[in-house]
């Protein structure tokens, strides 16, 4: 080959791939979390204004149980302070160890998110208060059924 010839040869260069990104074996998020089941992040189901919710939410593995006279204040007073909170009502709760059951009345989705965004802080506050602690006091979101006929009310009181 000529000189000339050489020159106009191009040589390919080399590519080198980043070692992150992209499909491969571990990546992603986990599907599922140690642990008890999470509350799946779907769309919440529509209610009608005149239906009764029942709500279900948790509390972390670190928080002490809820079920002793000072923490039922706590939660308690919470509950009043949001008695007057607009399109959002309390008609029934029951305190258990780690979970609360309530039975709402809401006007509609936002006026429910509202009301409970408020009343979990208002609980987060007072039992962190007097625990003496910090941070999350609830382990997930709310579970949210609506109630449809008289016996999932019945059965909801009596649980």
């Amino acid at each position: 080959m000529t000189r000339r010839r050489q020159r106009r040869r191009c040589k390919q260069l080399g590519f080198q791939f980043r070692t992150w990104g992209g499909a491969r074996k571990g990546a992603g998020r986990k599907r599922v979390l140690p642990g008890r089941p999470r509350v799946a992040h779907r769309r919440r189901p529509d209610f009608k204004k005149s239906q009764p919710l029942h709500v279900t939410t948790r509390i972390g593995n670190h928080v002490p149980r809820l079920r002793t006279r000072k923490r039922a204040r706590v939660i308690r007073a919470a509950l009043l302070a949001i008695a007057n909170e607009p399109g959002f009502r309390v008609i029934h709760f029951s305190v258990q160890g780690d979970h609360l059951h309530l039975i709402l009345e809401a006007e509609d989705k936002r006026c429910l998110a509202r009301g409970m965004k408020r009343l979990k802080q208002r609980i987060t506050n007072g039992l962190n208060r007097q625990l003496g602690r910090k941070g999350s006091v609830f382990a997930d979101r709310y579970h949210l059924e609506v109630i449809t006929n008289c016996r999932q009310v019945r059965n909801t009181l009596v649980y």
